[in-house]
């Protein structure tokens, strides 16, 4: 016992070795942008000045776009291990390229249309027969807009993207644009522009998504980690700290040379905020049913797919609680093992003793073994045996105890004084058998023993005269049993608040679903400004923020467990 635990203890200051060591040297990694600094990437820029990828071991190189690459493949060709992609990323996964997305920062895409009152696009149906200006990721949310509304997707012919020039080539009715930051320049120029919102047309899809490669997974799933949780916790701060953030990134190389000022970057703040949610969504929140939406539309608007799913494409590790949960279980599993072997000790030992009676029957008085030797046996047994004859008061004793005994009420002394009562009992009464767990004082204190004791002689009116007895050291087994009983009480009790939690939780997640529901039916679509609708509006947006607080609680409670 002493060995195994010996071997546990250093078992476990291995692990904190190689824990400690884990995070001696930083890892040197990269983080591609997809676009220039500006507040579009202000979390990792926050993780970094923070110390949030250096208290996770990580030395983080953030990397301003090169036009002359797409960010997923310098990711794939080793250049970097994490890039920022968006929606974009769906046509490369889909061709089969191994990019996995850690979590998605935009909950909605920033793209909008933007034209002119002189160019007069306005609506979907204003884009036939006219020429767009878009990007890769621009190009795919006309064709899918354009789909929606039953309009040839080849009607509308897309030039090359460049801001730049929109305003300069009147022949351009269009342009696919991030509505964070563009809007708000052509505003400056005293433009009047027309915007278009895609989500408007049903097409709603992500925008900024932090991604890495399978790659990278495979070989460094603890770093994927550790960078992921930095990075989100850099966008905690950065939505939180928006001034500081945008000193930061004014002091970046490029950034004033570029025309960027303060004004601009907190317009680009606030329109984050309603793109991002943080109030709403926990930052990073992924939907694979929404993912597997995304990957439908694309499919219908004729872009090839090997894939099946989107089960490659998204990562979600293992959750805090969910590890915890595996530990105890395993806790759980080594101690009923324990438990077991010592039962099986017990009864081997038992069954043994029961074959070396039936020997020493067959063979009378004469043992096998000499006194010495049996006394060395039940010595390393923890055993103790001795034999009683009731007429003679003869009683012999054999074991691990070395006290002078010569007669019952010897054997007697040594028992707890809280014992004393039983086994008086059984020597007024002399029954057959008596079997009791008993403190027994040997070398000066109280040990737990199993006494059995058993007829083996009668007298001719079938009196018993001559009883065997026999204490076996069942101290371990008690000790575990003891501590089985209380981590038992234990989970019992963190049942019981589980289920409470989860009773709680559904009661008020349920009730605003239920209203709203009930509500949505009640919305009479036909006539949009009567009063009724306006008040079940009133009602929805009740069960709404009924509905948003109790997930915030069920997001605090969870993260404070």
């Amino acid at each position: 016992m002493i060995f195994f635990r010996s071997f546990l203890l250093l078992l476990v200051f291995l692990l904190s070795s190689l824990s400690e060591n884990a995070y001696s040297q930083e890892d040197e990694v990269v983080l591609q942008l997809r676009w220039k600094h500006q507040f579009q990437f202000a979390g990792y820029y926050a993780a970094q000045k923070k110390g949030f990828y250096k208290e996770e071991g990580l030395n983080v190189n953030i990397k301003e776009h090169n036009e002359k690459y797409k960010v997923l493949d310098q990711m794939l060709s080793g250049e970097a291990q994490y890039g920022v992609l968006a929606s974009d990323v769906m046509p490369d996964y889909m061709s089969g390229k191994k990019v996995k997305v850690l979590a998605s920062i935009f909950q909605h895409s920033p793209y909008v249309i933007i034209s002119t009152k002189e160019r007069k696009v306005a609506r979907a149906t204003d884009m036939s027969g006219k020429k767009i200006m878009a990007a890769e990721m621009g190009e795919i949310i006309v064709k899918s807009l354009l789909f929606n509304e039953g309009i040839a997707p080849d009607s509308v012919q897309i030039v090359p993207y460049d801001r730049n020039k929109f305003l300069s080539a009147p022949d351009v009715d269009a342009i696919v644009s991030y509505k964070t930051v563009v809007p708000y320049l052509f505003e400056r120029q005293k433009v009047d522009i027309i915007t278009i919102e895609p989500s408007d047309y049903g097409i709603d899809l992500y925008g900024d998504i932090l991604a890495t490669t399978e790659n990278e997974i495979d070989n460094n799933p603890d770093r994927v980690e550790r960078f992921t949780r930095a990075s989100l916790k850099g966008w905690e701060y950065a939505l939180q700290n928006p001034d500081e953030m945008i000193e930061y990134i004014l002091s970046l190389p490029g950034v004033q040379e570029r025309g960027v000022d303060e004004e601009l970057l907190k317009q680009e703040y606030q329109v984050m905020l309603g793109l991002i949610r943080p109030n709403l969504v926990e930052i990073g929140h992924m939907n694979r049913g929404r993912w597997q939406f995304i990957m439908k539309q694309l499919s219908l608007i004729g872009v090839p797919n090997v894939r099946k799913n989107v089960d490659d494409l998204l990562y979600f590790p293992d959750q805090h609680k969910l590890k915890h949960a595996k530990w105890s279980i395993y806790i759980v599993s080594v101690l009923a093992l324990f438990a077991l072997f010592f039962m099986i000790c017990n009864a081997v030992t038992r069954r043994r003793l029961a074959k070396e009676k039936e020997r020493s029957a067959q063979v009378g008085n004469k043992s096998r073994f000499n006194e010495e030797s049996i006394k060395l046996i039940l010595e390393n047994a923890g055993i103790i045996l001795w034999e009683w004859d009731v007429k003679t008061g003869k009683y012999e004793l054999f074991g691990i105890c070395d006290q002078e005994n010569k007669s019952i009420q010897d054997f007697a002394s040594m028992l707890h004084p809280d014992l004393l009562p039983k086994f008086e009992l059984f020597l007024d009464l002399l029954p057959d058998s008596f079997s009791e767990e008993i403190c027994l004082k040997i070398d000066g204190y109280y040990q737990w023993r199993q006494l059995t004791i058993k007829a083996r002689k009668y007298d001719q009116d079938n009196r018993p005269m001559v009883f065997t007895g026999m204490v076996i050291d069942i101290s371990e087994v008690k000790k575990k049993k003891e501590r089985l009983d209380k981590l038992s009480a234990e989970l019992e009790a963190s049942k019981s608040e589980l289920e409470k939690f989860a009773y709680i939780t559904s009661h008020n997640l349920r009730a605003p679903i239920v209203n709203l529901e009930c509500l949505i039916d009640f919305y009479d679509f036909k006539a949009k400004d009567t009063d009724a609708n306006h008040d079940i509006v009133q009602k929805i947006k009740t069960s709404i923020n009924r509905l948003k607080i109790a997930l915030e609680e069920l997001v605090n409670v969870t993260t404070s467990k």
